[in-house]
């Protein structure tokens, strides 16, 4: 019996994996992978962005009186990353365009990898990865939490474990693109709970968004994983609004 039981999950895992390759291949066959910035077809060793595309993505570079004014000045938050700068109408906002709003998830994932290898987290220096939650209406209508996506790539990546059940958002969240900071401040404050403090307790946590502008939404959820008990936070967002 147990030679039996042992044949057929064989089988049903070959079935499954053979299943899961013929749909992969019958996607690319009708809905072949493009660049989310020029929409170019990607070929079998490119993730989500051509490397001409990727290469004229405009780096962030760390400036001191920036991180005192918008993040580290905080009391929260001891170290800050991000990979591009994100301006109107540049190839980063495309990029993040697409992640949020077309539903290419995998963009997030591809990522959160990169930022993996760029920054060298790992489990000897960070024990979570916390993303910062997006309200429920918004998953709803995205169908996944691009934040998420990104820390789930660091996750793969580095080994250090990520979770979007610790920190959720009370209630639906609305664009912040057009407010002032002292608008979106206000807007986010309180926003945010921890539903497992305990869990948090003494951990080193690398915090997660998509994109930095004013800083209001990374310092509110900072403060709730401190209240928690965090004995480090670190932040990281793919790019930095200008």
């Amino acid at each position: 019996m147990k030679v039996f039981w042992m044949n057929t999950r064989s089988k049903i895992n070959t079935t499954f994996h053979w299943l899961k390759s013929a749909g992969h291949a019958f996607s690319e066959l009708f809905y072949p992978s493009v660049c989310a910035v020029c929409g170019r077809k990607l070929s079998s060793s490119e993730r989500e962005i051509c490397p001409p595309c990727f290469l004229a993505l405009p780096l962030w570079y760390t400036s001191e009186d920036y991180r005192t004014i918008r993040i580290e000045g905080n009391g929260y938050i001891v170290s800050f990353h991000a990979l591009f700068s994100f301006s109107q109408g540049n190839t980063t906002r495309q990029l993040i365009h697409s992640l949020k709003y077309k539903k290419r998830r995998r963009i997030g994932l591809e990522m959160g990898r990169i930022a993996a290898r760029r920054f060298g987290w790992s489990k000897e220096n960070i024990d979570l990865i916390i993303p910062v939650p997006i309200s429920p209406e918004h998953r709803a209508i995205r169908g996944y939490n691009q934040s998420m996506s990104i820390a789930s790539g660091i996750s793969q990546e580095s080994g250090i474990p990520a979770t979007d059940l610790l920190i959720k958002r009370k209630r639906h969240g609305h664009s912040q693109t057009s407010r002032s900071a002292e608008e979106r401040q206000a807007a986010i404050s309180d926003a945010f709970y921890c539903v497992e403090p305990d869990q948090l307790h003494s951990k080193r946590v690398l915090l997660v968004d998509d994109v930095l502008t004013t800083g209001a939404t990374l310092s509110e959820v900072a403060g709730i994983l401190s209240k928690a008990g965090c004995s480090y936070i670190e932040a990281f967002t793919i790019a930095v609004s200008l």
